[in-house]
């Protein structure tokens, strides 16, 4: 896991965000703090090399975003298209995607730590090198992903869906898998506890006798 390296002179931006976002469509060294974004369509926006604290993003349609060495802390993403994005050495911590959609997008060295991200969407995305620490993934959606080198720990899978996404040499020991979706051509090689095999059972169609 290769974390952001930020600059050293990073600019505590006092721009309005959203007069910046209706001029500029690039957010470089820059470090934005307790704003809330109006709802906005904006197609290939990039931001490198920044800060957001406590910027609330909620039902932007971002289609095609570029997110480079960037940290998110107490962001609000909630219901924010960024599907087609690309998303390579990003922090996100305590941050909410409640009904985010990140579908067909590519994450590269991305850490997920403390997030809520309920009813979220990342189908079709393809996720290598990235820790998913201590959040909620209840309700969401994985399909038919490409997962390499992904680290899931301490997370609220329940209800999740990894159909057609295949779990080889993921663990998800420290996990909470209640009611899971998958099919069990997908679950060779997952790692788990021997409590968490007997869910992964009812997946197999096997039954267990008494």
């Amino acid at each position: 896991m290769i974390y952001p390296i930020l600059p050293k002179q990073i600019d505590i931006s006092t721009y309005d965000i959203n007069v910046y976002l209706s001029h500029n469509d690039l957010i470089e060294n820059s470090h934005f703090s307790n704003q809330n974004i109006k709802p906005l369509e904006l197609s290939e926006l990039e931001i490198k090399n920044s800060i957001f604290e406590k910027v609330n993003f909620c039902t932007s349609k971002l289609e095609k975003a570029y997110f480079f060495n960037s940290v998110f802390k107490n962001c609000d993403f909630s219901n924010v298209t960024l599907s087609k994005s690309t998303f390579k050495r990003v922090s996100f911590e305590n941050c909410r995607f409640t009904g985010t959609d990140f579908s067909y997008s590519l994450f590269d060295n991305v850490e997920f730590k403390e997030c809520s991200a309920t009813n979220a969407f990342f189908d079709i995305c393809k996720i290598s090198s990235t820790n998913i620490l201590s959040t909620k993934l209840n309700s969401s959606s994985i399909k038919e992903s490409t997962l390499k080198n992904l680290i899931i720990n301490n997370c609220d899978l329940t209800l999740c869906n990894f159909c057609k996404t295949s779990l080889k040499s993921l663990d998800l020991s420290t996990c909470t898998i209640d009611g899971i979706v998958i099919y069990s051509e997908d679950i060779k090689g997952v790692i788990l506890t021997s409590l968490q095999a007997l869910e992964f059972t009812k997946i197999l169609g096997i039954k267990i006798k008494d």
